[in-house]
């Protein structure tokens, strides 16, 4: 009987696949749900709290390679497939990240299937080299936020863009400097105009 070992598949966009060499030897994943303090319990050592919403789990995988011992000592393009996983890709149509599965046969590590969503971050960690300076050990820790369906944002820059009103404008981060680079005043750029960001 081979041994399963995990493997992050993208699902879209170039469909980079990611097979360990390794089984991790932890898997780790954070749900946590969003709570504000309500007005209630003003008189009180602590407030009331009123659930707002549920967040995505969060899933961490710390995924080892070794290729030292192989006849192509350069680790790279196996850390380059991981990091590529954060990389705006064509996915059906949209320039963005793609969604991804974490595949391990039939474990079910966390109670959902194959762990669907994006790769938040992943953070790379060389470990070994070889004389010349290659780098031939490599640890990549890799986090992906749990979705089952992605889009993305609209496009800050390049076209047309309709601010809701000055509040808007002076409330949105970066939103004033990028309508004073390009010529725009923003006390001006108001509802129901459409500026050109």
């Amino acid at each position: 009987m081979s041994l399963a070992k995990i493997t992050i598949r993208a699902t879209e966009g170039d469909k980079t696949e990611v097979p360990t060499m390794y089984n991790p030897k932890e898997l780790s994943f954070t749900k946590s749900v969003n709570w504000s303090d309500d007005n209630v319990g003003h008189e009180t050592n602590y407030p009331a709290l009123a659930f707002t919403a549920g967040q995505a789990i969060t899933l961490s995988i710390e995924l080892f390679f070794d290729c030292y011992e192989s006849a192509n000592q350069d680790v790279r393009p196996k850390v380059k497939d991981c990091v590529h996983l954060c990389e705006i890709q064509d996915c059906n149509g949209e320039k963005r990240p793609p969604k991804v599965q974490l595949v391990w046969a039939d474990s079910d590590p966390i109670g959902v299937g194959n762990f669907t969503g994006v790769v938040e971050s992943a953070q790379v960690k060389y470990t070994m080299f070889t004389s010349t300076g290659i780098p031939c050990r490599a640890s990549v820790t890799v986090s992906i936020k749990q979705a089952d369906e992605v889009k993305a944002s609209p496009s800050n820059g390049g076209g047309q863009k309709t601010l809701g009103n000055a509040a808007e404008v002076s409330n949105t981060p970066g939103a004033q400097e990028q309508l004073i680079e390009s010529g725009k005043d923003p006390v001006t750029c108001s509802y129901p105009q459409t500026c050109r960001a």
